[in-house]
């Protein structure tokens, strides 16, 4: 988002979309890029996360939500363990049922399990690396943890920036 020229970041409330690297990842942002950009939209702040992301619903021009849009079309998961908008749970489960979305994948992995998974192998490889008193091992990508590449899905926030 734009806000008076400056770049800010915005959390969708409700939801958690795949991350970059994650399956998916990139089919999520191009979507709802191609929802916001270059649109004027409504930015209705819920709260702030522990990194200091707003938290905010976004409604489009036309009125629509845009966390609704994208759970719609099957690029984010419904959070659960932050959202307990029953909309949001009535999109998902449409979703899953038409495959729709990361819904075609037979075992999509939401973000939250996703990222958990990448932490822990990163603090493997790092305290192997250690344990070798060697830098050969590096961690660059989740590419470099030899996981399957479905499996291999961002785990990252939805960041828009739209124009006024």
């Amino acid at each position: 988002m734009l806000r008076d020229r400056r770049r800010e970041v915005i959390r969708l409330n409700g939801i958690d979309a795949p991350e970059q690297g994650q399956a998916f990842g990139d089919r999520a942002k191009q979507f709802t890029a191609a929802l916001a950009f270059g649109q004027v939209v409504q930015v209705v702040v819920r709260d702030h996360d522990r990194y200091g992301r707003t938290v905010a619903d976004v409604v489009l021009a036309d009125g629509r939500s845009l966390s609704h849009e994208v759970v719609r079309a099957g690029y984010a998961w419904w959070f659960r363990r932050y959202s307990s908008d029953p909309r949001l749970a009535a999109l998902e489960a449409e979703a899953q049922a038409a495959r729709a979305g990361l819904w075609a994948d037979r075992l999509p992995v939401p973000p939250w399990e996703w990222r958990r998974t990448m932490k822990a192998r990163r603090v493997a490889l790092e305290r192997r690396r250690d344990a070798l008193g060697t830098a050969s091992l590096q961690y660059r990508s989740p590419r470099d943890l030899e996981a399957p590449p479905s499996r291999l899905a961002k785990p990252a926030l939805i960041h828009i920036i739209c124009d006024k």
